[in-house]
């Protein structure tokens, strides 16, 4: 949590060892060291923002298990 709270505007803890963020897209591609792109569906008129490959610090990458909301299309 040390690593995350201060690049995010809000961090809280969903469950034991569980933490949800909320980060700028500028923030969060430096503390993730990727890019982020724009997917837009015209068809359904939705946008998402969708980060390439990332990386985490390594004294901290034995503890994440998953980042989700990165990749994928819902």
């Amino acid at each position: 949590r040390s690593w995350l709270a201060p690049a995010a505007l809000s961090v809280s803890e969903k469950s034991a060892g569980v933490l949800m963020a909320s980060l700028h897209v500028g923030r969060a591609s430096s503390l993730l060291g990727t890019v982020f792109g724009t997917l837009h569906s015209a068809t359904e008129g939705r946008r998402l923002v969708r980060a390439g490959t990332y990386t985490v610090p390594a004294h901290i990458a034995d503890k994440i298990e998953a980042i989700h909301g990165l990749h994928g299309v819902p």
